[in-house]
């Protein structure tokens, strides 16, 4: 919800400000489209704080490969100093990232649904909105501009079944 995210924004505004201030973005922005857009929203919102993002943000491309993230890890700590984590957009790279982020006592935002077999850290936070964190995104949104009606056009699969169920 609103409250979540602008905690998320305070936390991780008050945790780069201890330490370097880089933040680590470790998701496969070459084969998987969502992280292209997760990218590129966020060097939109550091250009919109006047930040650059060449000197803030350090981006490593996983290409898909869960092997390797351990080492890419290692890489933004150790070699970039960085002081937030964001990745973990599958399921396999959230696990290995948040048994990171409680050795290493780094904040990390882990982008994919939560999941039980997923080790909870102090220091892991997930991002990832889930079907009723959405509808209710849009049901507030949408209440705020003063509209009473919303139409879902098309929905197609078992996922718009989830979104159109929380409104009911």
């Amino acid at each position: 919800d609103e409250n979540t995210r602008k905690d998320m924004i305070e936390l991780a505004g008050k945790l780069t400000s201890l330490h370097s201030g880089k933040i680590g973005l470790l998701i496969p922005i070459s084969r998987h489209k969502p992280s292209k857009i997760i990218h590129d929203s966020i060097l939109k919102y550091l250009r919109s704080l006047n930040i650059d993002p060449s000197k803030k943000l350090v981006v490593i491309d996983t290409e898909d490969n869960e092997q390797k993230t351990t080492e890419n890890v290692a890489s933004l700590v150790f070699e970039h100093k960085v002081s937030l984590i964001v990745g973990g957009i599958t399921v396999n790279s959230a696990k290995t990232l948040s048994q990171w982020a409680d050795k290493l006592l780094i904040p990390t935002f882990i982008l994919s649904e939560p999941d039980s077999s997923i080790t909870r850290s102090p220091h892991t936070f997930f991002a990832h909105p889930t079907q009723n964190g959405l509808a209710q995104a849009a049901i507030d949104a949408n209440i705020r501009m003063g509209h009473r009606r919303i139409t879902i056009l098309s929905p197609v699969d078992g996922h718009s079944q989830k979104f159109i169920e929380h409104y009911d």
